[in-house]
């Protein structure tokens, strides 16, 4: 969900752009962005500024998929967070970009909420 959702922000996004926007390594994207091709959820082309660098975009499969799915995202993590105190889930999920290496929310530009 994380990988689409950064190409849903970030149409033309380069892999090591969505490595930045994501948190995931080079070869965890590469694995996800075949499997997303194949499910026809994303499309590549050659980059026209760097025709060594493809760029991915989610396709309307892809975002229709995705924007199916975001209720069941929000509820999920609804039911994560629901054993700490309100005011406490703000610095929890600072707490897990810290870890993750994402930076405080609002630092990226991928950031998903």
């Amino acid at each position: 969900m994380a990988l689409l959702i950064a190409l849903y922000q970030n149409p033309g996004a380069a892999q090591n752009g969505l490595v930045a926007l994501t948190g995931f390594d080079k070869a965890t994207i590469a694995e996800m962005l075949g499997r997303m091709i194949a499910r026809g959820w994303v499309s590549r082309s050659r980059d026209a500024r760097d025709g060594r660098a493809w760029t991915m975009h989610i396709t309307d499969a892809g975002r229709d998929m995705l924007l199916e799915r975001i209720p069941l995202v929000v509820a999920a993590q609804t039911e994560i967070l629901a054993p700490l105190p309100e005011d406490m889930r703000p610095v929890f999920l600072h707490c897990l970009r810290l870890l993750l290496g994402l930076g405080p929310v609002g630092e990226d530009s991928g950031e998903a909420g």
